[in-house]
């Protein structure tokens, strides 16, 4: 969090996941951290259900996005917040969707963004 509240240029790789008796599932997000707060930015959802003797994956790319990173204060606000968790209590509402986006147990969108646009993938 505090890598994007500065800007740092760079990639990372962040997973989100939720795991449960049958299976476990999450998202795998990118982003490529450009120094004007913009980032490439590109995720896959992924669902492993586990049966008596077979397990099954799936896995769904969503296209690349360009997007604008949300103010800098938002991620000192995450930073702050995601400090305050203490080992084995409940995670607040604010660490939570720092780190998880939308959704009380599985992860979802993460509100890291002003705006997206679609954007074609590319090396960088």
């Amino acid at each position: 969090m505090e890598a994007l509240q500065e800007r740092k240029p760079g990639r990372y790789i962040h997973g989100t996941r939720s795991a449960h008796g049958q299976g476990d599932e999450g998202v795998d997000h990118v982003l490529i951290v450009r120094a004007d707060g913009t980032a490439l930015y590109a995720r896959m959802v992924y669902v492993d259900v586990r049966g008596s003797v077979i397990t099954e994956m799936s896995e769904t790319p969503e296209p690349a996005q360009l997007c604008t990173l949300r103010d800098p204060s938002y991620f000192a606000e995450c930073a702050a917040a995601m400090r305050q968790v203490k080992p084995n209590e409940r995670v607040q509402e604010v660490p939570w969707q720092c780190a998880f986006g939308e959704g009380d147990t599985k992860p979802g969108e993460l509100k890291w963004f002003e705006s997206c646009e679609a954007a074609p993938a590319t090396c960088e």
